[in-house]
């Protein structure tokens, strides 16, 4: 079956009860019969005409299927839930702001009964965020921001009394982890904004940006991180799915995180409390 993208072509299939849901950047979310290819239905979105300002479009990673829905994180901001069976648009739910670039290319998950969603944006002026919805009602139960605001903690680290840029990017822009054992779940954060570290005050970390967070998946807050990459300034973010094992090291058994990026190493952590265990290449 050929799609109609043509860039940034980038979707994981999901099958479910017969049925495989692909969703395109450009705005449309097939379900396709798994057994014969036949199209069971299709729905498009409407996007606004300047929706290119968003760093989502044109790509889209995937959805999520949960109790007979489908959930997708659109370009423009939006958690749009459909009936699994029909495509019938059940609601709805804005997250942001795509004119600030953000949006949702990845796929959302399901934990606890609540849909994940990061956002995309680092390379524009969004302030990355996480998201925990409802997954029944649409309600936002609780938003975590990536980098800090004003006082907070971390703020120290973006050296904003040298330039007066405050933190932006860090945005989560990949799918979650979760480990229901702990009630934590895991996503890395992208590259800051300005990226250019100069411009942001040389020699500042920029928490909490290039890292992996560890949240409470009941109230959003930040347990631990790991900073893969302090200062980060050439694109090297750590934005990507994170895999969850248990391993026996030094005799001991351990509840690790693993986590591979685009510095050519990967990094394995202790995933209750973020204590670094040891790294290996990649490339």
């Amino acid at each position: 079956y050929s799609f109609g993208d043509s860039d940034r072509w980038s979707p994981t299939p999901v099958v479910a009860n017969g049925l495989m849901y692909v969703s395109e950047g450009s705005g449309r979310v097939t379900a396709l019969d798994a057994l014969t290819g036949d199209v069971v239905w299709e729905h498009e979105r409407s996007f606004p005409r300047d929706i290119s300002i968003s760093m989502a479009y044109p790509r889209s990673r995937g959805v999520a299927v949960y109790e007979g829905r489908v959930y997708w994180g659109t370009a423009d901001s939006f958690l749009v839930v459909l009936d699994a069976m029909s495509g019938e648009k059940l609601w709805e739910v804005k997250t942001g702001d795509y004119q600030e670039g953000s949006g949702h290319a990845h796929a959302p998950v399901i934990f606890d009964g609540k849909v994940i969603l990061g956002s995309t944006g680092s390379d524009h002026r969004a302030r990355g965020r996480i998201s925990a919805i409802d997954a029944e009602t649409g309600e936002i139960v609780w938003t975590t921001y990536t980098v800090p605001g004003i006082g907070e903690p971390g703020y120290e680290t973006w050296r904003t009394t040298v330039t007066g840029v405050l933190p932006l990017g860090g945005s989560p822009w990949h799918t979650a982890s979760y480990d229901p054992d702990l009630g934590l779940m895991y996503m890395g954060t992208g590259q800051p904004t300005p990226r250019n570290r100069v411009l942001r005050g040389d020699g500042g970390d920029a928490l909490y940006t290039s890292s992996i967070l560890a949240l409470d998946i009941k109230s959003g807050e930040i347990r631990w991180y790991f900073q893969v990459l302090p200062g980060e300034s050439w694109d090297f973010d750590t934005a990507h799915e994170s895999m969850l094992l248990d391993l026996t090291l030094d005799g001991q058994s351990r509840k690790v995180l693993v986590h591979t990026s685009k510095i050519g190493w990967g990094v394995v952590l202790d995933r209750v409390t973020g204590e670094f265990l040891y790294a290996f290449k990649t490339g």
